[in-house]
């Protein structure tokens, strides 16, 4: 397979039993239209790596339970190309599987090429454009319509705060669970989740937190969730369904202060890890 290894490592690069969490980095940045920089996202994620412990809320991540399958090479000035670059290598890694991004476009592949029963969206956007911008057709911004377009899954959001009314509207009649920023709870995550059918493919987009956690994104907004707010979204969804694939997208460490949204995201990687390594 077409993957291309850094010197540092998530975990480690031996990935001969099946069993473990694979994680895969997929820097895509083709559609960007604020900040630059979500290529650059997995080798820092790497470098930040070993100076952070493991512990998560349900205990130390076990080293030996993922492995880090290197970046899958794609096609630079080319977002068709990329996107095919990544189907023709995603679909044939055997779950469970967590994809560290680059940008949220790369969903687009990640979902089509594993076709999950409910996708459940945590994110400031709703990525449901039609073009963004204007003749764009899969952008980070309409992704997930154009998923919708070609595959035909109940679809969750949480954490919203950032639409144009044409995209809500869309929500509506596609009938989407939309649990918007004001509203989160632990009564109201665990209500969302629970309308989830499996298997479920859980994407996570860290500019749903707010910017004091999470500086180092492409596109902020203000407001947002708290980091514990999203853990327990985290917890909730991989614990509570049956999800078998998972990414995390649109960290930029060109924009980060003091790498505080790089250690967040890799307390993110290991929760995700944490509950989808114990099946």
């Amino acid at each position: 397979m077409p993957f291309i290894k850094s010197v540092q490592a998530f975990f480690s690069y031996e990935c001969g039993d099946e069993t473990k969490v694979k994680i895969v980095g997929i820097p895509l940045e083709e559609t960007v239209t604020f900040r630059r920089g979500t290529s650059q996202a997995p080798r820092r994620l790497r470098e930040l790596f070993g100076y952070v412990e493991y512990t998560t809320v349900a205990g130390n991540v076990d080293l030996s339970m993922a492995c880090d399958m290197g970046d899958i090479e794609l096609s630079p000035g080319d977002v068709y190309g990329s996107v095919k670059a990544v189907m023709d290598t995603y679909s044939r890694i055997r779950p469970p599987v967590i994809a560290v991004g680059g940008e949220h476009t790369l969903t687009y592949a990640t979902v089509l090429s594993t076709r999950p029963k409910t996708y459940m969206h945590i994110d400031a956007h709703m990525d449901l454009r039609d073009e963004y911008p204007p003749g764009a057709l899969l952008t980070h911004a309409t992704f997930l319509r154009r998923v919708l377009e070609r595959h035909d899954m109940y679809v969750i959001m949480m954490g919203i705060r950032a639409y144009d009314d044409e995209e809500e509207r869309y929500a509506k009649e596609k009938d989407m669970y939309v649990l918007k920023w004001k509203d989160v709870s632990p009564h109201s995550i665990i209500d969302a989740v629970s309308t989830a059918s499996k298997p479920t493919y859980l994407s996570i987009d860290v500019d749903v937190l707010r910017p004091s956690e999470a500086p180092g994104v492409g596109n902020p907004e203000w407001g947002g969730i708290t980091y514990d707010d999203l853990i327990n979204m985290v917890m909730t969804a991989t614990l509570g369904t049956d999800v078998k694939h998972a990414d995390i997208v649109e960290y930029t460490p060109l924009h980060d202060v003091g790498d505080i949204t790089g250690i967040n995201v890799l307390g993110i990687l290991m929760h995700l890890v944490r509950a989808m390594g114990h099946r």
